[in-house]
């Protein structure tokens, strides 16, 4: 998004909810490339996410985060991991 351009025609309220979603897909995304298949628990300072066991209580936030951007983007990428994820808590 160009955040340059967002609040032309937007409301306050809108340009900070496309900013704010920007910002959530951009750190989705890298944690998409950094834990591949797994379920990101915790970040240690260095940024490096553990993965956590499929039975563990937070196991499924992951896969709501990619549904959700899945849900407001409709990029593939997301939905196939959240499959994946989903697959592996069940």
């Amino acid at each position: 998004m160009d955040l340059d351009n967002a609040l032309e025609g937007n409301t306050m309220t809108e340009y900070i909810t496309l900013s704010t979603m920007d910002l959530i897909e951009k750190k989705v995304s890298d944690t998409l490339k950094k834990v591949k298949d797994g379920l990101p628990h915790t970040a240690a300072n260095d940024g490096i996410y553990d993965d956590t066991k499929p039975s563990w209580w937070t196991s499924g936030f992951w896969p709501g985060f990619l549904w959700n951007l899945y849900d407001q983007t409709g990029n593939e990428e997301y939905k196939k991991t959240a499959l994946y994820a989903n697959k592996k808590i069940a």
